[in-house]
């Protein structure tokens, strides 16, 4: 299986499972300069290779990948294309048939609104997938094996179930009633653009972005300790950044984020409401103080 550094524990782990079970993997580089190697597809491709396994976006650095371009690449050597669409369902425009998607994958609780615990797969005609793991079903409890035929409604955590798949539906008409992604996008942009312009005429800031990526902001402030530069936007700002590792520890290691150098954080515009603050976060600029990362923050 081919896959890249790109990728979600989520992705990765289910992976690292499939290689103690005798599946060979491959991982497609990346570099800071010029983003995913595209160039070395072919020399991951062996005569046993079953399938192309990626992100839509770098849950990271909110990277995105070229979807074309990944399903033209399996469809010419007749592999399985699987995609990670947590970071874009909901926002941009996925179009499985054109890219050939044998696979989506996809989370509820991000931008299609939904709660916690709603996710779902699309899978192509014709493709049968196995399960990793087992458990309860709720019906027919007597059978020793976890059966592959659809729930019944009614039947175990139905009414949980149709709970937050209502819930999710109406997130996705809130956001996307007319099937228009624009808005959305517009709605996700905005706050991004305005702390990218913030942050780009510092020097003191290393940001970790591409031309194509969906709205995350990811960067380091010199050396110090992201959770204390996130605890900073947090009291001046009011927003609210996740500092360490973000479960791509393959990305980590790519970007030069492991060891010696510094941790990252990332803000996702799209759940931002205060957009006053975005705007004060545009007029604020970093400042190195050796003595207190927490004085790191000041007046332009």
């Amino acid at each position: 299986m081919i896959s890249t550094v790109m990728e979600h524990n989520s992705v990765l782990r289910p992976l690292y499972a499939m290689e103690k079970r005798g599946v060979e993997l491959s991982f497609l580089p990346y570099t800071e300069e010029g983003g995913l190697e595209y160039g070395k597809l072919d020399s991951l491709l062996r005569k046993n290779t079953k399938a192309l396994v990626c992100t839509h976006a770098s849950n990271l650095t909110g990277d995105m990948v070229d979807l074309e371009r990944m399903g033209s690449f399996a469809r010419k050597h007749g592999l399985l294309f699987i995609v990670d669409a947590s970071q874009t369902a909901g926002v941009y425009e996925i179009d499985c048939k054109k890219w050939g998607i044998s696979i989506l994958c996809f989370t509820g609780h991000k931008s299609l609104l939904g709660p916690q615990g709603t996710g779902g797969m699309l899978i192509q005609e014709g493709v049968s997938v196995t399960p990793l793991t087992y458990g309860g079903t709720g019906w027919k409890a007597i059978i020793r094996i976890c059966l592959r035929e659809p729930e019944p409604s009614g039947s175990g955590d139905a009414e949980c179930t149709r709970y937050r798949w209502s819930s999710c539906r109406s997130g996705i008409h809130h956001g996307n009633g007319n099937g228009d992604d624009s808005k959305e996008r517009t709605d996700a942009d905005e706050p991004y653009v305005r702390g990218n312009q913030g942050i780009s005429r510092n020097s003191s800031v290393r940001e970790f972005q591409k031309k194509e990526r969906c709205p995350i902001l990811c960067l380091n402030l010199y050396d110090y300790d992201s959770a204390a530069v996130s605890d900073e936007l947090f009291t001046r700002f009011g927003i609210v950044t996740r500092p360490g590792g973000h479960c791509a520890p393959l990305m980590h290691v790519a970007l030069k984020q492991c060891g010696a150098g510094g941790s990252t954080f990332q803000f996702l515009p799209l759940l931002i409401r205060r957009r006053k603050s975005m705007r004060r976060f545009g007029q604020w600029r970093f400042c190195p103080k050796k003595d207190n990362a927490l004085n790191t923050v000041r007046s332009a």
